[in-house]
């Protein structure tokens, strides 16, 4: 029966190849996904797509050196021109919602605020569906808010403190809010340099300070 031999050795050859590839695993017996299982696939899942991408990026070297050595005699090829292809060495196989997971759980951990914001550029990386103007408010907003991702109690203890100045407060509550408001003010404002960018941000927070009377929140405990 050929038709059977054959699905036999495919079925043979796939059982081979996950675990190569680490992608046998046992049911799960119940309760929630665990962060290490979590790691675990992501891994497992990595490992599954690099073969395929290395010879992707493998055609894609092979294709430039074929169309320069047309471009060009193969002499002159050899001796001044040198393809050189990168494969990615590791994906991003984090969901967004993941990276919400994470910042929650580093935020009640209270880890240093670099940690934080490394973790809030990453989500916002993954959920920015390529769109190069959200990445590029982002990092703006990133730079011109250095309370970026500073806890809420430790900003309004600062403000007790008088480390934080009220127009701060301001530009971390309402810094998309504000650039937003820019853009529809100044069409080119994303074309100025950032540390133009950043100056007007600034001065429209200030402009945006409640007045003597305001009472600051109450920190959450």
């Amino acid at each position: 029966d050929i038709p059977r031999l054959y699905a036999d050795e495919i079925k043979r050859r796939l059982e081979q190849a996950e675990s190569a590839l680490y992608l046998k695993a046992e049911p799960r017996t119940g309760g929630d996904i665990t962060a290490t299982e979590k790691t675990i696939n992501a891994k497992n899942t990595e490992s599954f797509i690099k073969p395929f991408s290395d010879q992707l990026w493998h055609i894609y070297q092979y294709i430039a050196e074929s169309i320069g050595r047309m471009m060009f005699t193969h002499s002159v090829y050899e001796e001044t021109i040198e393809v050189i292809a990168y494969p990615p060495k590791s994906f991003d196989l984090i969901k967004p919602e993941d990276y919400i997971e994470a910042i929650a759980k580093a935020v009640e951990s209270k880890v240093p605020s670099i940690i934080i914001q490394e973790l809030m550029y990453q989500y916002m990386m993954a959920s920015a569906n390529e769109s190069e103007t959200d990445v590029d408010i982002f990092e703006i907003i990133s730079d011109a808010d250095r309370l970026f991702a500073e806890p809420t109690t430790e900003i309004i203890l600062g403000l007790s403190r008088g480390t934080v100045q009220p127009w701060e407060y301001v530009l971390h509550q309402s810094a998309q809010h504000i650039v937003y408001t820019l853009i529809r003010e100044d069409a080119g404002f994303l074309e100025k340099t950032r540390s133009e960018q950043i100056a007007l941000i600034q001065a429209k927070a200030k402009t945006l300070v409640p007045a003597p009377e305001f009472v600051l929140p109450a920190p959450e405990l």
